[in-house]
């Protein structure tokens, strides 16, 4: 059975960060550390451009003696506004405006100005460094979700330091392939490190921001000290991972042999609903490298900070996207440090779908594969099925179409669909009506249950009113973050606060369980 191996490139881990130096661990050359991107300000300008709105008074024939003498022409008209949108010499505009002002025949005369979306600028320490997060517009991302609890990712590598402030609250019990226990100490800091690109939590004044902040991170050790496992203990890794609730698989990891073990694990994960993201490889090379070359597989190639595809990087037709491959990370001890290769870019995309599964919890994985995939800008380089990918696009791109999570109607929706009812009765509060509903099931491979409502605001009380093993609940609101969370079985009651409109339950737990809930809201 043919060896599974960590991908790097030339080395582990490229290079350490210790009291502000940089220190080389092996005799790889590092790769480049690139300057951050200079942001843009907000009193950037259109150029070449006006906006004037004139007096209702001005006659037509001055207008244009006005516009003649600036070398002004209307672009555009805002008819609504009555504005118009003038393009002027370049460099003239503001001795346009002040002429326009001084003609006494303009109510409005200013500058075009730029706006910028409002990105979510983390306050980590390595921020500044962070070169891949801000090139593939994951701050623009943020703007509408840092993930959700509810949406777990899975990292199948050589184990995690549970332990760790950037996962603190957020690692599920995992899994050692090689012993089938829970144990999952990494001893080789591999598979840490491309958890921390993934999912470092971010905004908490600490190391650095992975891409999903808040999705829950499942640790599955596949892999040894030496960086190395089977196909067998991969495989096995995938089918647990998938039995255990994860929406997001990534696999820093592959060969280059074809094993049909390994080809049914992932095949097993797609007819789950589950998303396998894979390296590509670091080979130079066009031929296909598994798993990132079975069908389905998300496959991922590594870019330098040009959108340039690392010389290192395997290509071809078979790699889907690339992501930047050179990202700062968290080693075992809690050090920062910079880690390369398609193990690196691997996480990027795997955190990304976890962002896009966080926003849009009922697209399927093949819709979260193709926003991902339809979003990409062109890198160059060795050819790729698709481009580098962009957080924020593949955002738009899938709100825009996936089937979304809450409904708009006052009965609950639900994924799989368990038996359902509802009841209205009047609250004790000024004629409030509060709406009771019920719904049960069992719960189906991945292991996840969403139910979606609408409410007109307030508390929300939520009871577990029966289930055969213990299940973890969790009530989101419109945008996706949690509101209150818990685990139990029969018996667990949560309540919390929601804001007008939707909101959804999410229940999470083994295959096979069965369940009833009970959910009250303000109608």
């Amino acid at each position: 059975m043919s060896a599974r191996t960590a991908i790097t490139a030339g080395a582990l881990l490229t290079a350490a960060i210790t009291s502000g130096s940089i220190g080389a661990l092996s005799s790889a050359a590092a790769l480049p550390t690139p300057e951050p991107a200079s942001a843009s300000t907000a009193a950037d300008w259109v150029p070449s451009t006006v906006l004037v709105q004139w007096r209702p008074d001005a006659p037509s024939a001055v207008r244009a003696s006005l516009l003649r003498t600036a070398e002004a022409r209307v672009t555009r008209h805002l008819s609504t506004l009555g504005v118009d949108v003038l393009q002027v010499p370049a460099g003239a505009e503001q001795h346009v405006v002040e002429a326009l002002h001084r003609s006494g025949r303009a109510l409005v005369a200013e500058r075009d100005g730029v706006v910028h979306a409002t990105d979510v600028t983390p306050d980590d320490p390595y921020w500044p460094k962070e070169w891949g997060p801000s090139r593939v517009h994951a701050p623009t991302a943020w703007s509408t979700t840092t993930g959700s609890s509810a949406v777990t990712v899975a990292v199948l590598d050589t184990g995690l330091n549970v332990s760790l402030p950037e996962f603190s609250g957020r690692v599920l019990p995992g899994y050692n392939a090689f012993t089938g226990t829970a144990d999952v100490t990494d001893d080789n800091s591999h598979g840490t490190a491309a958890a921390g690109v993934a999912l470092a939590q971010g905004n908490n004044a600490q190391g650095v921001a992975g891409l999903c902040w808040q999705c829950s991170v499942l640790p599955v050790k596949v892999m040894d000290a030496n960086g190395s496992g089977s196909d067998s203990t991969v495989a096995a890794g995938v089918t647990w991972a998938v039995d255990h609730g994860a929406r997001v698989l990534s696999l820093s990891l592959g060969g280059s042999s074809t094993s049909s073990v390994l080809s049914s694990a992932i095949t097993y994960a797609q007819n789950h609903g589950a998303l396998v993201v894979a390296a590509a490889g670091n080979y130079s090379s066009s031929a296909p490298f598994y798993p990132a070359a079975y069908n389905g597989v998300l496959s991922v190639a590594a870019t330098d900070q040009y959108d340039a595809l690392y010389s290192y990087s395997d290509y071809g037709s078979w790699v889907d996207v690339a992501a930047p491959g050179s990202n700062y990370s968290v080693w075992p001890s809690g050090n920062v440090f910079l880690f390369g290769g398609t193990s690196s870019a691997t996480p990027v995309v795997a955190g990304l779908a976890g962002l896009l599964v966080s926003v849009s919890p009922a697209a399927t994985a093949d819709q979260v594969q193709a926003a991902i995939a339809g979003t990409t800008t062109p890198v160059t380089g060795n050819p790729l099925a698709h481009g580098r990918v962009d957080a924020a696009a593949a955002l738009t791109a899938l709100t825009g179409t996936a089937t979304p999570a809450v409904s708009p109607s006052s009965s609950p929706t639900v994924s799989p669909s368990p038996t359902v009812s509802a009841s209205a009765t009047p609250s004790p509060s000024a004629g409030a009506t509060t709406t009771t509903s019920t719904a049960s099931g069992s719960i189906p491979k991945p292991g996840t249950v969403t139910l979606g409502y609408t409410t007109s605001g307030g508390p929300v009380s939520l009871t577990l009113t029966s289930a055969s093993a213990t299940l973890t609940v969790s009530v989101l609101d419109s945008s996706g973050s949690t509101v209150v969370t818990g685990s139990g079985a029969s018996g667990l009651t949560l309540s919390g606060t929601v804001p007008s409109g939707g909101f959804t339950v999410v229940l999470r737990g083994a295959a096979r369980t069965k369940y009833a809930v009970s959910v009250s809201r303000p109608s």
